[in-house]
């Protein structure tokens, strides 16, 4: 089988997920949210969002696990500053992805991603993704499985 040329692989260890679900799905909304992340001095490394069916947005974001910690006391603090239905957390996670540079000409990559990731039952926990990037996160106990199921699909440099 051949393999499919990126530009690379990224990735980021030692990462606590922020669920913030169930968000009136209004503009100024995430605004007021990552203003209020920054005024607690945390700086996100990423961020997924989607509205759901009822019509509420839900957010995906990951901090590093010293300001994870941190937030575990401002849980509800967060949920009241955007009238959330409910913020959770969940410690040990790392993004992995693959970056292009030709993304929009290469219409195999998010499926080969996934694909190889489902083949060894990697739980993909969010995705985000830009014109070169696709990434997901994945438990920090299965990044090296993670790591080594993307060798096997793409050719790295």
């Amino acid at each position: 089988m051949r393999k499919l040329t990126v530009g690379g692989m990224i990735e980021s260890k030692g990462l606590t997920l922020i669920r913030v679900m169930g968000v009136p799905d209004r503009p100024g909304i995430a605004g007021k949210l990552f203003r209020h992340l920054a005024t607690l001095r945390v700086n996100v490394e990423f961020i997924s969002s989607a509205t759901d069916l009822l019509g509420t947005a839900n957010l995906i974001l990951c901090v590093n696990s010293e300001a994870g910690s941190r937030l575990e006391d401002e849980l509800e603090g967060l949920r009241a500053c955007v009238d959330a239905g409910r913020v959770d957390s969940l410690g040990d996670v790392a993004t992995i992805g693959v970056y292009g540079p030709h993304f929009r000409e290469t219409p195999d990559v998010a499926a080969q991603l996934f694909s190889c990731l489902a083949e060894k039952e990697i739980q993909v926990l969010g995705v985000s993704t830009s014109i070169s990037t696709v990434a997901c996160l994945v438990r920090g106990s299965e990044l090296q499985s993670a790591r080594d199921a993307i060798c096997c699909v793409f050719a790295l440099p």
